[in-house]
């Protein structure tokens, strides 16, 4: 699926292979039908109009490294069949060229379409299939990934604070709670977009639910998505959301710490395995707690 990370694994397998050559990235979808063989195999000068110097393509800008094919099935039909007479041949010749050139790069190319569907369809060439599928990787969506959604998170926050003397520690277990319950249909780039997003947001150390919370809805809106942020749990309006992030026998916990605590704040988070920030989030919610522990805390 489109936002999974197609290109990070690829990179990842350049690095960890130890290419020395270079890692070069190509977007199929994105090239000009009439520019694609230039741009993937160079031309010679006054080989077509506006040819004013000889072009090194990206095959040979990759060499001794890894030319990664993004969306290789939005290649025309006769441009698979061009590049199935490379890789075969493992020389290209430039537009304009007569010299057939060799060249040594590894090729790996990935598609957002179903494989099954791109090969019987004719959208993707079956033989040249067979020239560079030998060893098929499928990326999980982000919502078959278990917890991997909220180590992300906190990977995409500790970047994006970077530098940008912002003092945000983190998500709120609330918050971090609703991401992995969310379908996420953009997948790792649609996740970078919300914590991007709930940074910009946020003066806080600590990322609330509440936040993550309008900006999924929001995100449902935008693209009109008929799921609900939770599959298994009955809605839950906006504006009685607090209600159910803190139980009265935690805010009853949270009120006899600081009392033990003499309402230190510092020593109650550490007691209660907290930090300061999910303590102080924590404190805020208990004001909406319906019980006799919000009166106890409020007097």
């Amino acid at each position: 699926e489109t936002g999974t990370g197609k290109g990070v694994c690829a990179l990842a397998i350049h690095e960890g292979i130890g290419a020395r050559g270079r890692f070069v990235e190509v977007n199929c979808a994105a090239l000009p039908r009439e520019l694609i063989e230039s741009e993937l195999f160079g031309h010679e000068k006054g080989s077509f109009t506006g040819a004013v110097s000889r072009k090194i393509g990206l095959f040979e800008q990759a060499e001794s490294g890894t030319i990664f094919l993004d969306e290789i099935a939005e290649l025309p039909p006769d441009l698979q069949v061009k590049l199935l007479t490379v890789l075969q041949r493992r020389e290209l010749r430039r537009v304009g060229g007569s010299q057939a050139i060799p060249f040594n790069v590894r090729v790996i190319a990935a598609t957002n379409r179903p494989l099954e569907i791109a090969l019987n369809d004719g959208t993707f060439r079956r033989d040249l299939f067979f020239r560079i599928g030998s060893l098929r990787i499928e990326l999980p969506a982000l919502r078959d990934r278990g917890d991997d959604v909220i180590l992300l998170a906190r990977h995409f926050i500790t970047e994006l604070v970077k530098g940008k003397g912002d003092h945000i520690e983190g998500l709120a277990l609330e918050a971090e709670a609703l991401l992995k319950r969310y379908d996420w249909p953009g997948n790792v780039r649609q996740l970078l977009n919300v914590i991007r997003r709930a940074t910009i947001l946020e003066n806080g150390n600590i990322i609330p639910a509440l936040t993550i919370y309008h900006i999924l809805e929001e995100e449902k809106r935008l693209f009109n998505l008929n799921y609900p942020v939770d599959h298994g749990a009955p809605y839950t309006p906006y504006k009685d959301f607090r209600r159910v992030l803190l139980t009265e026998a935690e805010a009853q916990e949270i009120i006899k710490a600081l009392d033990r605590n003499r309402n230190n704040k510092t020593k109650t988070a550490k007691e209660l395995g907290l930090t300061r920030g999910q303590l102080d989030y924590r404190l805020k919610l208990i004001k909406c707690v319906p019980s006799a522990g919000r009166d106890a805390f409020e007097k």
